[in-house]
């Protein structure tokens, strides 16, 4: 017959190196994720609080590139209507100067012509995403 002899402060001292090793592990994973419940296991309440943040600041993300996309619209299409306003303004003036006496009429009708030129070049210019914001059919 044979006897088992037990230490019990070897298998005390076994199971406190289980427990850190475990706890180890825990902390090893929590650092590479950056997330102290990393699987639906660890805590299910956290974790369905965890998926429903990542899912809202996907969205809140894919709003903040929608902002800054309609920004950028907004920007061009701002640009552009400035310098069609700015001619606009001018032609105006040129307009009221040709009716005055002794006007260069041909020389006005000349800047004017430029003027046109300029405000359709300005919004020509108005692309964005591959299309012309004032430009209609």
């Amino acid at each position: 017959m044979s006897s088992i002899h037990t230490n019990s402060g070897a298998m005390s001292a076994l199971q406190t190196l289980r427990g850190n090793a475990k706890a180890l592990a825990r902390l090893q994973d929590e650092a590479a994720t950056g997330l102290r419940v990393a699987e639906a296991a660890h805590n299910a309440s956290y974790w369905s609080i965890s998926v429903a943040m990542k899912s809202t600041m996907g969205a809140n993300h894919a709003v903040m590139d929608s902002l800054g996309l309609t920004t950028a619209l907004v920007d061009v299409t701002y640009a552009a209507l400035t310098q069609v306003e700015s001619n606009l303004s001018l032609i105006k003036d040129k307009l009221v100067l040709s009716e005055g006496d002794g006007a260069d009429t041909s020389k006005i009708q000349n800047e004017i012509h430029e003027l046109a030129q300029q405000i359709l070049t300005a919004v020509d210019s108005a692309q964005f995403a591959g299309g012309n914001l004032l430009r209609t059919n």
